[in-house]
């Protein structure tokens, strides 16, 4: 009997970290925080890590390959592509999204144009994309 309760007490206590792993919010301790406007359709690059980035887009590119970033982008952006792992990203339109990175959470409003939604590929590991926002 004793063991039985030594191993129940291991299952919950498993349970309750992974709930706690999978419900916890961006970590916000040194990270970095930025203001970027591009209106130009060019392509904006995230590649350092642990990084919190807010900015809008009018058409252009989005690269996130630093690993652990925060990203929230205004507007439209044509493609938005996460390679860096533990990221979590939210755009209001976009045209593509691509997810290779592990453990990336990418959420967005809507598509190029309504009643259109993006076009999507996610081959990252535990990787999240979705319509809405997270939680």
């Amino acid at each position: 009997m004793k063991h039985h309760f030594q191993l129940l007490s291991v299952v919950v206590a498993l349970f309750t970290t992974c709930a706690a792993i999978s419900a916890q919010k961006m970590p916000t301790k040194g990270v970095r925080n930025a203001t970027v406007v591009n209106n130009s359709g060019k392509t904006v690059t995230i590649s350092a890590a642990n990084t919190a980035k807010n900015f809008s887009m009018n058409g252009g590119t989005v690269v996130v390959s630093g690993a652990n970033c925060l990203v929230k982008i205004a507007g439209y952006a044509d493609q938005v592509i996460v390679s860096g792992a533990n990221s979590m990203v939210h755009v209001e339109r976009v045209g593509a999204v691509k997810v290779t990175a592990a453990n990336a959470m990418v959420s967005y409003i809507g598509g190029p144009r309504p009643g259109v939604m993006p076009a999507v590929s996610n081959n990252g590991v535990n990787a999240i994309v979705k319509q809405g926002e997270f939680d």
